[in-house]
């Protein structure tokens, strides 16, 4: 069980119990789309960079940058599918579905990989492609 209580997905249990808590705050923030505390799971120079988007560093940065995803959506959840971890990184794949403000949902496969310094989350990069769910945002104005 994660830290909220959910379930944790079955690839996920095999990374070590540190860096699952990273990821599953970083889940359990996108899903209930609280940039604050996706913010918060990095490390306070921390860089984020989703998609073609150029990179953010430091905790109010991600949150602004995060937050001008989150305001078009009405949900988000994800499925895991594999996990991979090594000193100081690890990566998932994993699908993304986005529910909008009119209730259309986009999905999307992605991967993403995380660098560690000791125990904080110094980098995040998100490999996707958005242009579907950018193209249903602009749709929904």
């Amino acid at each position: 069980m994660s830290a909220g209580g959910a379930r944790v997905p079955a690839p996920l249990e095999r990374l070590s119990a540190e860096r699952r808590s990273v990821v599953l705050a970083g889940m359990e923030a996108d899903e209930r789309l609280d940039a604050a505390a996706f913010a918060a799971i990095f490390s306070s120079d921390g860089r984020f960079r989703m998609a073609g988007n150029p990179e953010v560093s430091g905790r109010e940065a991600i949150a602004t940058a995060v937050d001008g995803l989150f305001r078009h959506l009405a949900g988000l959840r994800h499925d895991y599918h594999r996990a991979w971890e090594d000193e100081d990184s690890l990566a998932y794949q994993a699908t993304a579905h986005w529910t909008l403000r009119d209730g259309r949902e986009v999905c999307a496969p992605y991967a993403n990989v995380l660098v560690f310094d000791g125990d904080e989350l110094a980098e995040y990069a998100v490999h996707i492609d958005t242009t579907e769910l950018m193209q249903a945002i602009a749709q929904q104005r």
